[in-house]
């Protein structure tokens, strides 16, 4: 038997998963949390007591576009480059 399946930031599985246990052949479905959007169908197998892929699908962050500009200002995004789920964008003023 195999443990219950790994989850992880991105990803949660599908369905209820309350075992302590899986049997051999049980196939695991993820889903993407909010925020994300999936590429690829995500399915884990418990194989000899290891969960091992049969799709290695992944969660992306989803885009939210740029957030718009402000007269006699700037933006700085912290610690991304691109204006995804999860970014925090700081404005400033202009000296003066």
């Amino acid at each position: 038997p195999c443990d219950r399946p790994e989850r992880t930031a991105e990803e949660e599985l599908q369905g209820t998963w309350d075992k302590d246990s899986y049997n051999h052949g049980t196939i695991a479905s993820y889903i993407c949390r909010p925020g994300y959007s999936r590429l690829g169908a995500i399915k884990k197998q418990c194989d000899n007591g290891k969960w091992i892929y049969l799709a290695r699908g992944l969660c992306k962050k989803k885009s939210c576009g740029h957030p718009g500009d402000i007269p006699n200002g700037s933006f700085e995004l912290d610690g991304e480059n691109e204006f995804v789920f999860g970014v925090i964008v700081t404005y400033s003023c202009d000296s003066g």
